[in-house]
């Protein structure tokens, strides 16, 4: 037994997954206006930024990773990646779009 996100889309489906099966929670908002709806509730928020550390932590990693791998590939990489920045706004709206679930204890039926 252990975490679970709970939450509903805008057309009422009712959405569970587990907490560390991300890619089925991303995208799953109908609407820019369904995610600024979200549970503006301190735990909801405390998760949200949780979360956001979490993703910031990965990013960084990712990023660090290709760096890495560049380096022996191609030196010049350092130009390419200058040209290409990461959007930091679709890592801030998928954390975003976190806050509208909510964690509850997992049951087994």
């Amino acid at each position: 037994p252990g975490k679970r996100l709970v939450g509903s889309n805008t057309a009422g489906a009712h959405i569970v997954v587990p907490t560390d099966d991300i890619e089925s929670v991303i995208g799953s908002f109908d609407s820019e206006a369904e995610a600024k709806a979200c549970s503006q509730s301190p735990e909801h928020i405390e998760q949200l930024l949780s979360i956001s550390r979490s993703l910031m932590r990965e990013l960084e990693e990712a990023r660090q990773g290709f760096r890495d791998i560049a380096d022996k590939v191609d030196p010049a990489h350092k130009d390419f990646e200058s040209q290409r920045p990461v959007d930091m706004r679709g890592v801030i709206a998928i954390s975003r779009k976190w806050c509208h679930y909510m964690l509850e204890e997992e049951h087994t039926t």
